[in-house]
């Protein structure tokens, strides 16, 4: 309420509830980024370990390459995790449905690249042992799985360019 001559009434407080529910999603946003940030770093780890394994399979270094699908798998696991975490929190954050859809479609993204990473594994297997059809079906079942990942990476920019704010670095 505003008085003729220019002077404000004091703005009434909301409650304690308000205040309560701010601190929530203040908090909530706080543990959000500090997930997004290890993220950040577990997805480029993993992706590196995924570039060593194609590289040793290239190389006909077999043994080495299935050592390397074991690591990158598990780096995948860890990160689909933190993907997992981060949704939870963003089911919690008021308007941010499209950043829950945002965390769907990573986790999909990195269950591909963790099966991936099985199946280079298994196609280093079967190489090795010179069982060609069985890696030949492997092969065809990684790129079948890449173009889905493809796919699934335009959605994922489709959302950033929606939200640009939000992927400020």
């Amino acid at each position: 309420f505003q008085a003729e001559d220019g002077i404000r009434d004091v703005e009434r407080s909301r409650g304690l509830g308000d205040v309560y529910k701010r601190q929530c999603q203040n908090k909530n946003i706080e543990e959000y980024n500090k997930i997004a940030n290890k993220h950040q770093e577990s997805i480029k780890t993993a992706f590196t370990e995924l570039s060593s394994t194609i590289s040793y399979y290239n190389n006909k270094e077999y043994e080495k390459a299935k050592i390397s699908a074991g690591k990158c798998e598990k780096l995948f696991q860890a990160t689909r995790d933190l993907s997992i975490k981060a949704k939870g929190i963003a089911e919690k954050l008021k308007n941010k449905e499209w950043l829950v859809d945002f965390k769907k479609y990573s986790i999909e993204s990195e269950e591909i690249r963790l099966n991936q990473c099985k199946l280079l594994g298994q196609v280093s297997q079967t190489t090795q042992n010179k069982e060609n059809e069985k890696s030949q079906k492997l092969i065809d079942e990684i790129s079948q799985l890449n173009q889905e990942y493809n796919k699934l990476q335009t959605t994922l920019e489709d959302i950033k360019a929606q939200h640009p704010e939000a992927f400020k670095k």
